[in-house]
């Protein structure tokens, strides 16, 4: 939870550090604001935040808990969300996202990819985005699991092998 909120977190931040200062025109800004509202990016964000706490709840360590534990729990991940859900709220982001793809994209290209996503394959793809994401982060999920013990056994590993010769001298 804490690390896909770090993502997103550090994925507008870094937009919005690497943003020009220059101002795009008003006609690629709208077409940027058509793009993102093709994308439902308020759609995809709420279907995120939805994913993060499904995924929260499915951890090991959330299975381990008494029924307290897992109220506090499921009360603080709720407090984190809801700031967050302030903070990344898609009213307050928009303008910042409009400037990043009308900085990044000049108005051909943008006009292009409205062109296509509003074609039926287009539509076809936003459509099934949240499906991607769903399974995409399922699977990542899983390869998560398998790697912990993995990322563990290291760690204890080097720690071994730096103690040991502390100990020798």
């Amino acid at each position: 939870m804490k690390i896909a909120l770090s993502i997103l977190a550090s994925a507008l931040f870094l937009g919005l550090a690497t943003a020009q200062e220059a101002t795009p025109s008003p006609k690629t800004a709208a077409l940027a604001e058509e793009l993102l509202g093709l994308f439902q990016v308020d759609k995809a964000m709420d279907g995120a935040f939805q994913q993060i706490v499904k995924m929260e709840e499915q951890m090991p360590a959330s299975k381990n808990l008494t029924p307290e534990e897992k109220a506090k729990r499921s009360k603080a991940l709720q407090a984190s969300l809801e700031e967050s859900k302030k903070a990344f709220s898609w009213e307050t982001i928009k303008p910042t996202f409009i400037q990043i793809y009308a900085e990044v994209f000049t108005e051909e290209e943008l006009q292009g990819m409205i062109d296509f996503f509003k074609s039926p394959i287009g539509q076809k793809w936003i459509a099934k985005q949240p499906q991607l994401q769903a399974a995409t982060m399922q699977k990542m999920q899983g390869l998560m699991m398998e790697l912990q013990p993995k990322i563990k056994a290291a760690i204890e590993k080097s720690t071994k092998e730096a103690e040991a010769p502390a100990k020798a001298e």
